[in-house]
């Protein structure tokens, strides 16, 4: 039974091996501005009336390379009372690409369209200053992280926030799994090997009880 003891502590430790990536559901609010004006003073945005954004920080893995998976999951967002309810694409009615009022304005892509109400991230540093590319998020994607980020900032790309109304929920994963215990790639056939030992063993005392 010491022998049964032994096998399935190896493999206890070959399993503990699998990792997970982590992964956390947030809340963005309508009136929640993607930076800090104070943070990043030439990314001018707005009238200065937005609420702070949406941090992630502690629980994800921010070394250079790693990726962050955003979803949309639910909620809606409006800029009052009498405007259409949005997700994380925007008002596909109302375009905003290239107004110097907007945080898309800083967008690394003036290409492509961008809407008013649209869900915005950037990288940052722990005191909230913008590392890299800011971008459009919409409904999802997957975004690489820059050197030196530590947090993932999220808001909403508008110029007058005090009057938004509701809130946008989503999931973030990050891209690279932590193993917390190193194994060997062999351990697993040594755990086999010790398994069928012991397997022997036991018959060979059934046989010389007999």
């Amino acid at each position: 039974m010491k022998r049964f003891g032994l096998v399935a502590f190896v493999l206890s430790l070959g399993l503990s091996s699998i990792s997970q990536a982590a992964t956390q559901d947030f809340t963005v609010q309508g009136t929640a501005g993607p930076w800090s004006l104070t943070a990043n003073p030439l990314l001018d945005y707005g009238v200065g009336d937005n609420t702070v954004p949406t941090i992630i920080s502690s629980g994800f893995d921010f070394s250079a390379g790693s990726t962050f998976t955003i979803g949309y999951i639910s909620g809606f967002t409006q800029t009052n009372y009498l405007s259409p309810t949005v997700d994380g694409i925007g008002d596909l009615t109302w375009p905003v690409t290239g107004y110097m009022t907007y945080p898309s304005f800083y967008y690394s892509d003036l290409t492509t369209p961008s809407y008013l109400q649209e869900l915005v991230g950037a990288f940052a540093t722990s005191g909230g200053t913008v590392i890299g590319n800011l971008f459009a998020v919409h409904d999802g994607g997957t975004f690489v992280t820059p050197a030196g980020a530590s947090e993932l900032l999220l808001g909403i790309n508008d110029r007058v926030f005090v009057d938004n109304l509701g809130s946008l929920t989503v999931s973030v994963s990050d891209g690279t799994p932590v193993s917390p215990v190193p194994v060997p790639t062999s351990l697993p056939m040594f755990g086999g090997a010790l398994l069928a030992l012991g397997a022997l063993a036991y018959r060979k005392r059934l046989r010389d009880a007999l």
